[in-house]
């Protein structure tokens, strides 16, 4: 079921990256900004779309939960990533599109550490790859 889930995103993925480049031709005045959301669909893979899926859930534990995933609980979340886990989330983390939730709060050690959560940007994406991909998929 991931899989083919993550085969329709990465469909979209191509659609999306297409739509992007004819953009940046139309519109010069955009072109670097095209070519950063290009750099960031050319990186993203079937194992970064899992995690970004996975944290647009709440996380697991109930005090904390909105706060974001712990990388302890993210890895029985999507266990078939299993030891890549953490390149996955460093791929995200240098894109933008996951953050730190915890980050300058004064207390952030109270929330167990890092706490992975989409950014802006990471929802932004997600949803476009969602949205090109069921343009792919015929109806059933």
């Amino acid at each position: 079921m991931l899989n083919a889930a993550s085969s329709a995103l990465l469909d979209g993925k191509a659609r999306r990256l297409a739509r992007l480049l004819a953009d940046g031709l139309t519109a010069p005045d955009t072109a670097a900004i095209v070519r950063l959301h290009a750099a960031v669909l050319a990186d993203l893979e079937a194992p970064h779309l899992i995690v970004m899926r996975q944290l647009t859930q709440d996380g697991p534990s109930p005090e904390f939960g909105k706060q974001g995933w712990l990388r302890s609980d993210l890895n029985p979340a999507v266990p078939e990533l299993g030891v890549t886990l953490d390149a996955v989330l460093a791929t995200l983390e240098r894109h933008g599109l996951v953050g730190d939730m915890t980050e300058g709060m004064v207390f952030s050690g109270a929330f167990g550490g890092t706490r992975f959560k989409l950014t802006a940007l990471g929802r932004t994406t997600l949803s476009d790859l969602q949205q090109a991909a069921t343009k792919v998929q015929p109806d059933q």
